[in-house]
């Protein structure tokens, strides 16, 4: 007994501390509930996840020293506090998503751009076929409002290719620069541009390639907000961003009814908040086995989507174009014009 009241003597002391700075940590995340702003979020997250739970763990471990309880009761109290803080910090992310107003995202009722462009006569899983200047051409003569153009940055060549491929698709015998592209097809419209192999690139590399990007676009005379830059490692992708350019953070979620989906969602949401990029991009997959379905569209909220790989079907065209937060589609088969199909009450 004596035994017991001497260990307790000297627990209490932490336990006070940490309780002492509980309730600062209290105050901070009442204070952070009440702004919107994302690095302040983040700190509220890292405190409630990290700091809160050794507050937990030490006051279990003081009052219930002596006690075959302490461990059971402080595991089960920190879970709870861990899932507690989870949803907190969901709620606080969503509550900053939905303080955007993603003013200038492309936010037309023509949602169905060309997949490099329109390639007639050309099977689906040729991908030698389109991000040519006459397809790309050709889908914009037909109606479409955006091209999705598939290239590659090369460091030693210090130039884009339009390219879905590596080595490189030829066009007409020979490399074809994005320079080029722009150049004879013009400037006055909407441009995805899927940047293969991002994520190979060093950031020397990768601030070359900004740079050079925002050369072509002051060269030619194009807004750089008609450019839409699309990648899968934010800190690359971050340098798009700070150039001016539009941003696609490409994400690969789980089917839309995987239990683990909410968690994932919530992941991609939070780095795609605090990377400050513009649209999110994601795979749709299958009519039957969605990515892009119900529950995510619900854990997503507001944020703009753009979507491809969808199946060549013109009422699931249709139904996706009339979401909102559904900014551009992508039909599958590049061959498929399918720009007619909009949300503007005809087509």
């Amino acid at each position: 007994m004596i035994r017991s009241r001497v260990k307790m003597k000297y627990l209490r002391k932490p336990a006070a501390i940490f309780a002492l700075l509980a309730a600062a940590l209290l105050v901070l995340v009442a204070l952070v509930q009440l702004s919107a702003d994302a690095t302040l979020i983040l700190l509220d997250v890292l405190v409630v996840l990290l700091l809160v739970p050794l507050f937990v763990l030490s006051c279990f471990a003081s009052l219930y020293a002596e006690s075959r309880w302490r461990l059971p009761l402080a595991a089960v109290s920190t879970v709870a506090l861990l899932v507690f803080a989870w949803h907190a910090s969901v709620a606080l992310l969503d509550r900053g998503l939905q303080a955007r107003t993603y003013e200038g995202i492309y936010k037309d009722c023509h949602k169905v751009w060309a997949t490099r462009g329109l390639v007639l006569d050309a099977a689906v899983n040729d991908h030698t076929a389109g991000n040519s200047i006459a397809t790309v051409r050709l889908a914009f003569e037909r109606g479409a409002r955006g091209a999705e153009i598939d290239v590659f940055y090369d460091p030693e060549l210090a130039r884009y290719v339009v390219s879905h491929n590596f080595p490189y698709d030829l066009k007409d015998g020979e490399l074809l620069s994005l320079e080029k592209l722009f150049r004879e097809v013009g400037g006055e419209h909407f441009y995805w541009l899927d940047f293969k192999h991002m994520r190979h690139l060093g950031d020397e590399a990768i601030a070359d390639a900004a740079a050079r990007l925002v050369e072509i676009a002051d060269g030619l005379g194009m807004a750089k907000n008609r450019i839409y830059v699309e990648g899968a490692t934010p800190f690359h992708l971050a340098h798009f961003r700070d150039a001016g350019f539009r941003t696609i953070f490409d994400i690969q979620p789980l089917a839309d009814g995987h239990f683990m989906t909410p968690f994932v969602i919530n992941l991609y949401k939070a780095l795609f908040h605090f990377g400050d990029f513009d649209v999110l991009g994601m795979n749709y997959y299958y009519r039957g086995e969605p990515i892009y379905g119900p529950v995510t569209r619900e854990l997503l909220g507001g944020v703009p989507v753009f979507i491809y790989h969808i199946p060549d079907d013109v009422q699931l065209l249709r139904e996706l174009s009339a979401i909102p937060e559904v900014r551009v589609l992508l039909d599958h088969d590049h061959g498929a014009d399918r720009y007619a199909v909009n949300a503007c009450g005809e087509g």
